[in-house]
Parts: structure tokens; C-alpha cells; sequence
């Protein structure tokens, strides 16, 4: 039996385990969004007919008969959010006189009087007005002793948001004892809700990253009142080849004021995926902050669609009105991709991929993963094989009656940078069809 081993041999036939490489991609995309509240406020004018009956500001100091009628319009406007109104006329004499009161007020139709308080029975929108009274009489059993006399009517009105508010007029007490605030401001911007608006984050493709439809998600919601829902849905979707999670937290924007963080933490969201709840808590919470998952696994092509509902609790009050707070919204994702392995290029390929004419520049798995040749850490690997393999060829002795069978293992393993190539090779001669 002759036997030959060489420390180094290379034969023809090569065996190569490539290294691997994998990279981890993260994408995520922003919106912010901006809760809005309404308020109340209203406003009070007086007015009288002139003689030509044109309608002009009212005019105090007026000397009176008895039995006389006096023009005195009381209009009250609504300035903000759809309101319940309700007023009260005071009747004050520092001369004493007597048999002062509503009933000399000529009420118009739509009010009922319930304890000191008339109560209008319909709620008034934003920007119109409605009449309290239009005209005063003076008894008629006044005589000569109330010359000289004066009296004045104080006319109080008064709102609470017709917004989760439903007032029980057969109550001597409609308004359930409601405490009545006083309007902190001055000037009114209405916000206008949009209609019908579409939302939707769908995870593309592994360079576009998302695309998201709609800057911000609430914008369907109209200023908010205490007590009020708000509810709103849109689309989660992934159209990537690649089963991924998407996830969601949220950032609280610099620069508000303190009212609006206040308000952000008082108001409560909750997130439902169908028929489970995902998250139900106040808007500005740690929860949201460290992000909680949408959907754990969404295969190419899924849609899923996210409820989300906001609550402004009964109790919040004026200080909480007129108050624009913002909340943003990101949504995240994170796949790997991996390359080489023998084969060459990317294995996060589309099994499925779409036609990519005219698609040469576009960036994007199928780009990455259009050649199959391998990287030139492994081209140098393998040239440097294919010139030991013809050194140690050339040393073979040529006996004309025996075969040289070569089996090489090479085995490539990469860490820290550095390399370790191991040859190892056994020949065996055979003669006569017979091993020796």
C-alpha cells in the first residue's frame, strides 16, 4: 500500500462554505396630530326700535308712563361651540318701588321659566342669535306716587355645551345645579373638522420604507367638549415580500404650554385592533412613549384596520378650553436581510418580484439583489484556492498507472474581521482497480 499525504492539496474537486453577512433594517415614519377643544361664550346687546322702526342700540334714562310699552331687545349670540342658553332678568329701584317683575317682560316664544331662570328649549349653534324679550310694560296701577322713581333690569344669559348635554325642562332645576364658569377668552377661532378623510400607513417595500396617507389623524375631529368621544380608524397595511411587525409610540412636540400638556394627559385614547383593545390610556403616557405593537406579524399583502377613539373627561372645565395640543405618532418596523451563503447576493428576494422595466435605478430589494456574483472578500478567497490547486498539480508525480483521487473541505469562518483558512486533503492510489 503506498500512501501519500500532503499538508497542502488542493484536487478537482472544491467544496466552499461562504460566509454570510446580515444586516437589520429600521423604518418608521411620523404623524403629528393636533387635538383641538371648543369653548363657550356668548354675548348680550340691547336694542330698541326708533321711530322708523330701525333697530339701534339701546339707550338708558328714559322717563316712563304708566302703562307706557318700552322698546328693549335683548339678543344674545352664540360666539363658539353649540350651546344651551338660559337668562335671568333682576329688577333693582333704590326709590323702593314695588310690584317690580318678569311679568312685565314681553318674552318671546321658545323660552319656559323654571325658578327664577328662563330657559331657552333648543340648542343654539355657533354664530346665531335668539331674542329674550322685546318689549317692557309699565303697570298701569302706577300713579302720581312713583314720579320721580327709577328702576333698572339687570339681564344675566348664561351657557353650558349642548355637546353630551341633554337639559330636563319638566326639572325645576334643568341644568342638573351645573356650576357656570366665566368665559376665560375673548376671541373665538372656530376649527373646522374635515369630512370623510382617509388614513392609512402601509410598509411598501424595504428603500421606500412607508407610505402614509393623511398628515394628520385627527383632523376629522371637531373641537372637542368635555364628555366627548371622538373615534377614527385607518389601515395598517405591509405590501413588502417579508412578514414584518409594526409598532407604534409617540413624542409630545416641544414648546406647549403647559395647559396643553396638562390637557394631553388628561384626555384618554384607546387603540383597537377588531376586538381587542391595544392600549387605553391618557394621550401623554410612559406607556405610549416606549411603544407598543400594532400588529406582531403582517404577511404581504395584509390590511388590518386600527380604531382609535379619544375621551375628554366630563369633568374638565374652562381652563381646559381653547386649547390646541399636539401628539405625534410614529410607526416602525425592523426586518433582516441577509447575503452571500454560497449562492451570491440578497436572500430577502421577492419569490414573486414585480416586473422591474425601466426600473434599472430604482433602489430597493430587487436591485440589491440583482447579481449573483459573489462579493470580492470571497473572489480573492477563491483565486487564491485556484493557485494552490494548480501549484500542488504541477507536483503530482506522473506514474501513467494510477489515479490520484483528491476531496478538499474548505471552510471559511469570519469573526472579528479576521480570517482562517483551512486545506486539508487525503490521496489514495489505486492500481489494478484493487486499494492498496
Amino acid at each position: 500500500m503506498i500512501k501519500r499525504i500532503f499538508a497542502m492539496a488542493l484536487g478537482v474537486g472544491l467544496w466552499a462554505v461562504f460566509p454570510s453577512f446580515a444586516a437589520i433594517y429600521q423604518f418608521s415614519t411620523e404623524v403629528d396630530n393636533t387635538i383641538t377643544t371648543g369653548d363657550i361664550s356668548i354675548t348680550l346687546d340691547e336694542y330698541e326700535l326708533d321711530d322708523y322702526n330701525n333697530l339701534i342700540p339701546y339707550r338708558d334714562g328714559k322717563v316712563v308712563m304708566p302703562g307706557q310699552i318700552v322698546s328693549k331687545i335683548v339678543r344674545i349670540t352664540n360666539e363658539s361651540e353649540p350651546a344651551w342658553i338660559r337668562a335671568k332678568a333682576e329688577f333693582m329701584s333704590k326709590d323702593g318701588i314695588d310690584g317690580l317683575g318678569v311679568n312685565m317682560l314681553d318674552v318671546v316664544n321658545g323660552w319656559i321659566y323654571r325658578s327664577g331662570y328662563y330657559y331657552y328649549t333648543q340648542p343654539v349653534d355657533t354664530g346665531k342669535d335668539i331674542i329674550f324679550f322685546r318689549q317692557v310694560q309699565v303697570p298701569s296701577t302706577w300713579d302720581v306716587s312713583y314720579s320721580e322713581k327709577g328702576f333698572s333690569i339687570d339681564v344675566t344669559a348664561q351657557a353650558v355645551q349642548a355637546v353630551q348635554f341633554e337639559p330636563d325642562f319638566e326639572s325645576d332645576d334643568p341644568w342638573f345645579g351645573i356650576p357656570i364658569e366665566t368665559c376665560i377668552h375673548t376671541d373665538h377661532e372656530l376649527y373646522q373638522a374635515g369630512r370623510n378623510s382617509e388614513f392609512a400607513v402601509v410598509f411598501e417595500n424595504g428603500s421606500e420604507g412607508f407610505i402614509k396617507i393623511g398628515d394628520d389623524f385627527f383632523k376629522d375631529f371637531g373641537a372637542m367638549m368635555p364628555g366627548e368621544t371622538m373615534e377614527d380608524s385607518f389601515i395598517l397595511g405591509n405590501q413588502f415580500f417579508q412578514t414584518i411587525g409594526i409598532g407604534f409610540r409617540t413624542e409630545i412636540p416641544d414648546g406647549q404650554s403647559a395647559e396643553a400638556l396638562k390637557l394631553l394627559s388628561d384626555l384618554i385614547l384607546t387603540i383597537t385592533r377588531g376586538d381587542e383593545i391595544l392600549y387605553s390610556g391618557p394621550l401623554h403616557a410612559d406607556a405610549l412613549k416606549g411603544g407598543i405593537m400594532l400588529a406582531p406579524s403582517m404577511k404581504k399583502g395584509m390590511e388590518q384596520t386600527i380604531t382609535y377613539s379619544i375621551y375628554m373627561p366630563e369633568e374638565l372645565q374652562n381652563a381646559s378650553a381653547m386649547q390646541q395640543a399636539k401628539v405625534r405618532w410614529i410607526f416602525s418596523t425592523e426586518y433582516t436581510r441577509t447575503s452571500g451563503g454560497g449562492g451570491g447576493g440578497s436572500r430577502d428576494r421577492d419569490p414573486n418580484p414585480p416586473d422591474t422595466e425601466n426600473r434599472s435605478n430604482v433602489p430597493g430589494p430587487e436591485a440589491d439583489s440583482a447579481s449573483e456574483t459573489p462579493g470580492p472578500a470571497i473572489q480573492d478567497m477563491i483565486s487564491i484556492a485556484e493557485a494552490i490547486n494548480q501549484a500542488i498539480h504541477n507536483t503530482l508525480p506522473k506514474t501513467g498507472d494510477e489515479s490520484i483521487r483528491v476531496g478538499v473541505f474548505l471552510t471559511a469562518m469570519f469573526a472579528s474581521g479576521s480570517g482562517i483558512l483551512l486545506l486539508r486533503s487525503r490521496s489514495r492510489k489505486h492500481k489494478g482497480g484493487q486499494k492498496e
